[in-house]
């Protein structure tokens, strides 16, 4: 095979490759509601609690059907819990324990679009990784002043997990499309320094984003 036939296939190759690869860019934002899968501490229930969080996504299309989409988020993650893993929780009555977290989480999916949908509805699953930035757990009981505690050694800085989204899109204009996503996500990695099988952040995700073709 000679060079000029390698170069002539090479660029049908880049030429056949870039017939999909469509990149957009855009933001979204919504609500997440977390808990924990299990208490580490006692029988105390973990309560789940909806915060905001937001970032920037894109996506690229990597076959007819299929996108690589990546989401980049400030996330806040709270959980209640009627006692607490932090203190000796017999030393209070009425204790009050609530876990307010922020991470910097990142969800790369594989993305799927039935062929023909007119809704342009889609499914995507995938890894995500989160890093923490900040955690504290503010602690209230009977005849005590509220108090709050800085937990970050206590938590370990990463968590690894799965996300399983759907959702749709509408175009309003020519390259700008709206899109609304739920999401599960379902954290691999013990909250809790030294634990490994219990405590694992779960959460649900709903959003609504814009994205713009480059």
């Amino acid at each position: 095979m000679t060079r000029r036939t390698i170069f002539i296939l090479a660029i049908l190759i880049a030429l056949s490759n870039a017939t999909f690869a469509q990149m957009r860019v855009g933001f979204q934002g919504g609500t997440q509601v977390s808990t924990l899968t299990r208490p580490t501490h006692g029988d105390a229930d973990w309560i789940w609690i909806g915060k905001p969080f937001g970032g920037i996504a894109f996506d690229v299309r990597v076959a007819d059907r299929f996108l690589l989409a990546v989401q980049v988020d400030w996330v806040q993650k709270w959980t209640a819990l009627s006692e607490s893993p932090f203190t000796e929780s017999a030393s209070y009555s009425g204790l009050h324990t609530t876990v307010k977290t922020e991470y910097l989480e990142i969800q790369i999916h594989v993305r799927w679009r039935p062929a023909n949908s007119a809704t342009r509805w889609f499914a995507e699953i995938g890894p995500k990784l989160s890093f923490l930035l900040a955690s504290k757990a503010d602690m209230t009981a009977l005849n005590v002043a509220n108090w709050t505690r800085d937990i970050g050694q206590q938590l370990k800085s990463t968590d690894v997990g799965i996300s399983v989204g759907t959702g749709v899109e509408i175009d309003v204009a020519n390259s700008i499309s709206l899109t609304w996503a739920a999401h599960y996500t379902h954290g691999l990695v013990g909250l809790f320094q030294g634990s490994s099988n219990d405590s694992k952040v779960v959460g649900v995700q709903a959003a609504i984003g814009i994205m713009i073709v480059m």
